[in-house]
């Protein structure tokens, strides 16, 4: 039984012929009158036989041989490869998350949801700072942001840790053959530069203990908004660490300096939270406001009798749709009997009061609370 064989079925055996010479295999010789194509690797090494005749009996056998020395020969996983050869025209980020509850190729449910959630928002400041370049982007997913990402995807994972392929499209430019001095690349090939070229100043600055990421942010080469985003990923899991490799399409030039795989950590972490709040606009402070959301947390001092005031913890959805917290402090008396019929019930609250953040912590004081229509 073929083990791929809904994949294998899809793959147009011309376009792996055509993946082969642009990755520098060379054609040897057509074979059985013609059905099917012989190429070898620049050194001779390794011979593969592609199948194009699907109406061989053999030729999804013949073709999954193929595709598993071709696999070995690249050092990827077969799921990797087919991925690649049915998205051609795209470049393909991986991000390897490490950690040990990935080990197996498995991840929890809730920190799965926050990682893509917080990848999708990279790719969209890496987008806005490729498009838009600023310090600051008011707002990450607009209109045309998330039409653009529309077009991307997610492909299969590959076992071992836990690797989140996301697709990023270029156009039409499927196998076409380019010099190297093409300037007006795809929107994601450039996207995919801005991201690895981000990321390695961030690594380089940490490093150092230089300025590089002051200096970019400051100069509107690097947002906030993406260094938020970094942030973010980090602290799903402070103990895991970010593998991220770009797999380009070799049907569009790249710069001979560009970077294709980095590793990124909480060591990094502080940095970026650090700059990043050196260049965010201020909020208005002591303001009243209205938010609505759901409790995750509740504390206070633990005797009843000294429990004046308590805090919780707010969850809600900040204008770009991404996960946010809010420390709520409220009277006791007048609010815990809400608290504890929201907190139990997983009821939607309205709290209104002063306003208030300090780096990315945000904060309401004097509150009041009552259960969201």
């Amino acid at each position: 039984m073929i083990k791929y064989l809904p994949a294998l079925q899809k793959l147009n055996p011309k376009k792996v012929c055509r993946y082969l010479q642009n990755h520098g295999w060379n054609e040897l010789c057509q074979v059985f009158g013609g059905r099917a194509k012989q190429f070898a690797t620049h050194d001779g090494g390794i011979v593969v036989l592609i199948p194009l005749d699907v109406s061989c009996s053999d030729y999804i056998p013949m073709l999954e041989r193929a595709i598993v020395d071709i696999a070995n020969y690249n050092k990827n996983t077969i799921v990797g490869m087919l991925s690649e050869l049915l998205n051609p025209s795209a470049d393909i980020v991986k991000w390897r998350i490490i950690e040990n509850e990935t080990e197996l190729g498995q991840i929890p449910f809730e920190s799965m949801i926050s990682y893509i959630g917080s990848i999708k928002n990279s790719l969209a400041a890496a987008l806005l700072d490729t498009i838009n370049p600023k310090v600051f982007h008011p707002k990450l997913l607009t209109k045309n942001v998330i039409e653009e990402l529309s077009n991307c995807s997610f492909g299969q994972t590959e076992f071992g840790s836990y690797i989140i392929n996301v697709i990023c499209p270029l156009g039409e430019y499927q196998y076409n053959l380019f010099d190297n001095d093409v300037e007006d690349l795809p929107l994601y090939r450039k996207v995919n530069l801005k991201m690895m070229e981000s990321l390695s100043i961030i690594n380089r600055s940490v490093a150092d203990g230089s300025n590089e990421l002051d200096d970019a942010v400051g100069g509107g080469n690097v947002s906030v908004n993406f260094l938020d985003t970094i942030a973010n990923i980090i602290s799903v899991n402070e103990l895991a660490h970010f593998d991220i490799n770009i797999v380009r399409s070799k049907s569009v030039p790249s710069p001979d300096d560009a970077v294709t795989n980095i590793l990124v950590s909480h060591v990094v972490n502080q940095k970026i939270i650090d700059v990043a709040d050196r260049y965010r606009p201020h909020e208005p402070q002591n303001v009243m406001k209205t938010i609505f959301g759901k409790i995750i947390n509740m504390s206070g001092d633990a005797n009843p009798e000294d429990r004046d005031v308590f805090t919780i913890t707010l969850l809600i959805l900040g204008d770009d749709n991404d996960k946010q917290h809010i420390i709520v402090r409220l009277k006791y008396a007048e609010s815990y009997h809400v608290v504890s019929q929201a907190f139990e019930n997983g009821l939607v609250v309205r709290v209104t009061g002063t306003y208030s953040s300090a780096s990315r912590k945000k904060y309401i004081d004097n509150g009041t609370i009552t259960i969201a229509n």
